[in-house]
């Protein structure tokens, strides 16, 4: 990288982390900045086409900016917004080899880095370099054979050296990239509100936390599944093991195809929408990343839970206030859940008969060690939906009804009690049955029940 870059580079970021130290760590808000080394908290907003750096009084918990009063002997900075973003932008090339990222998005943060002015200079003579190293391995492993250490290395060269022969490629992740940090930067200094949060625990300064949110998924920005229309039984046979009265079988049809999220909503999903995290597990003990904003303490990637039906249903209503319009989410109907839960299968699990082979797609009393487990951590059922079985209870529309109906897009609107599907952590394995239900009153609130959304445009 050029030096006129690195000093830009570290001048803005001087600016955003102005009275922090580096050496500490800290969690960010992402529109009201970050905790300082002495409790502080920096905020950053866009006024006038600028970027505000505005320190607060120390441990200052925020609901709106007016609430951040400036210390004695502090006062205001200001960074452009395109210096904000290019900054962010060089920031990501210079760190990207030590962010915590899926591996095709490191594939994708490497060509990015790669195409920094300085290296793109450098790649002619790094291409001729790899093409002899790949050389002299396959003649290696000509010699002695493919089990060697040498084949990993092989294909490891051979991937680079295509991403930098694809020019077409390369031009398609820079612009992909860098449309998603002008996304997330124009989310950040947009709203007026202080309710998204960046968790990290494990980097120390203000580019590693915002480059950090864009690696890892923003509010229900996780993958959806589009359950296509389709007719299946509902419902258990009689001669399913474990069945209780409640199951009677009825065909029914899903005349439209929807959007379910391929995960429970998370706690950080909730905190981000909400600002607070109601959920049992929620310390250090019960994660390996746990982290801790404005005094809440969250797991972000467990699923939430303590939440009533009716508690959700405030959570959807902020959800598309927030969404203007653009999707509308809402809970599945009990009929969308088991359709898309059963992943296209009549069998007992979405993934066949045998119990046995419970321990590999659902958390339940048997594997849990009696708590909830990072969302999408076991293998999804054939629709690509994870936690189906297990891990926590999930609430659906319906009203309850001992008797299942049939026909055409079911709902029971109406009911004293509202139906949960699926099992949870604490339950044994006949509980986790796809055809299974259950109900809680609407105000309760257990540590074994959340939920997931399905979205319509």
């Amino acid at each position: 990288m050029r030096k006129s870059n690195l000093i830009g580079f570290y001048v803005a970021i001087f600016l955003i982390t102005w009275g922090c130290s580096t050496s500490l760590q800290r969690h960010v808000a992402w529109d009201a900045g970050l905790i300082g080394p002495e409790g502080e908290v920096i905020l950053f907003y866009k006024k006038d086409q600028k970027i505000v750096i505005r320190p607060c009084e120390r441990y200052t918990v925020l609901k709106s900016k007016d609430d951040c009063k400036v210390p004695s002997g502090k006062e205001e900075k200001s960074i452009s917004v395109s210096e904000f973003k290019e900054s962010i932008k060089r920031g990501l090339r210079l760190y990207y080899g030590v962010l915590d990222a899926s591996s095709s998005t490191k594939k994708k943060l490497e060509i990015y880095a790669r195409s920094d002015e300085l290296k793109a200079k450098n790649q002619l003579r790094d291409r001729e370099e790899m093409r002899k190293q790949i050389a002299r391995i396959e003649r290696f492993i000509g010699e002695f054979g493919k089990d060697n250490a040498k084949a990993g290395e092989l294909e490891r060269l051979t991937e680079r050296l295509n991403d930098l022969d694809s020019e077409t490629s390369q031009a398609s992740v820079v612009k992909e990239v860098n449309e998603r940090i002008d996304h997330l930067v124009d989310t950040i200094i947009s709203d007026q509100k202080l309710h998204r949060y960046i968790f990290s625990d494990s980097k120390n300064s203000f580019v590693f936390n915002l480059l950090r949110s864009y690696l890892r998924a923003s509010t229900l920005s996780l993958p959806w599944i589009k359950i296509e229309a389709g007719s299946f039984s509902m419902g258990s046979p009689d001669s399913e093991r474990g069945r209780h009265s409640n199951e009677n079988r009825v065909r029914v049809r899903i005349s439209k195809p929807f959007e379910i999220m391929s995960k429970e909503v998370t706690q950080s999903q909730w905190f981000d929408v909400m600002g607070d995290n109601p959920s049992r597990f929620s310390t250090s003990e019960d994660c390996d990343d746990y982290t801790q904003v404005n005094g809440e303490g969250l797991c972000p990637n467990h699923p939430v839970e303590k939440v009533s039906w009716n508690s959700v249903r405030r959570f959807i209503e902020k959800l598309n206030e927030r969404e203007k319009g653009s999707v509308r989410y809402r809970l599945p109907t009990e009929a969308e859940w088991e359709f898309a839960a059963r992943g296209g299968t009549q069998t007992v699990y979405s993934f066949g008969n045998d119990e046995g082979e419970l321990e590999k797609y659902g958390w339940y009393d048997g594997n849990s060690g009696g708590r909830t487990h990072a969302v999408g951590s076991l293998a999804p059922n054939p629709y690509g939906l994870y936690d189906v079985h297990g891990n926590v209870w999930e609430w659906v529309q319906d009203g309850y009804d001992k008797r299942l109906p049939g026909d055409v897009d079911p709902v029971k609107r109406s009911g004293v009690y509202r139906v949960v599907r699926g099992g949870s952590w604490s339950n044994r394995a006949r509980f986790l049955r796809s055809a299974y239900r259950s109900c809680d009153d609407p105000n309760w609130r257990y540590g074994d029940v959340g939920f997931r959304l399905v979205r319509t445009r």
